[in-house]
């Protein structure tokens, strides 16, 4: 790989490290604000929706973290983490040459696909279905946590990705590619404009959670 296509790279992966964990606190704040809303349901939707525990909104962590334990802690560090990690995931599953290039037609394809998100999703409903009784609680909590990080990192990744030029084969196999608005609005990898809309996406994060809307 060249130290153009290198550097490309690294830039691309801190890109979508802000996009998955600016996300990842919205994403976690939005499903807590949603399940707090809604009447309490089966144990299932519990594990799979609250892995990362309550939010903490700006105003919360000033005054000490009400009613943090080291479950929440525990939890709460697995999913950031994990979607740190797996933030490039996407790009590092899909098919690529001898040089590390993507090839035309794997590129942002099964990798960056709605397809790929369910199956996470009905593989994890799956195993907590038929596993989920045999663990306790905090166990089933903290691997809750590394699953929704992971598929959160995916989510945010394909986000991110949408909305550059070239876009996103969302609904593969289908070949052709989506984005979040016009093409001529999108652009390009690694330009002073995708710079400016990853900074925006994070101020945005900062603002909300200074205000008390989104939370860690």
């Amino acid at each position: 790989m060249s130290l153009k296509s290198r550097k490309d790279s690294d830039v691309n992966k801190n890109a979508h490290i802000g996009f998955s964990l600016g996300g990842s606190i919205a994403l976690n704040s939005l499903i807590n604000h949603w399940y707090s809303s809604a009447s309490s349901g089966a144990s299932t939707v519990d594990i799979a929706f609250r892995v990362a525990g309550p939010v903490y909104s700006s105003s919360q962590i000033s005054h000490g973290l009400p009613g943090i334990t080291l479950e929440i802690i525990a939890c709460k560090l697995l999913y950031f983490f994990v979607a740190g990690l797996a933030a490039s995931l996407p790009d590092r599953i899909e098919k690529r040459d001898k040089n590390g290039i993507p090839l035309v037609e794997g590129h942002r394809a099964f990798s960056h696909s709605l397809l790929l998100l369910a199956a996470l999703s009905i593989v994890f409903f799956t195993l907590d279905l038929i596993i989920g009784s045999w663990m306790k609680a905090s166990a089933e909590y903290i691997a809750g946590s590394i699953f929704f990080g992971l598929w959160s990192a995916i989510f945010w990744h394909v986000m991110a990705d949408m909305c550059t030029k070239q876009g996103v084969k969302i609904f593969w196999p289908s070949e052709k590619s989506f984005g979040l608005f016009p093409k001529f609005l999108r652009p390009t990898n690694n330009s002073p404009f995708a710079l400016f809309i990853l900074l925006l996406f994070v101020g945005m994060i900062a603002f909300l959670f200074a205000q008390g809307t989104v939370g860690f």
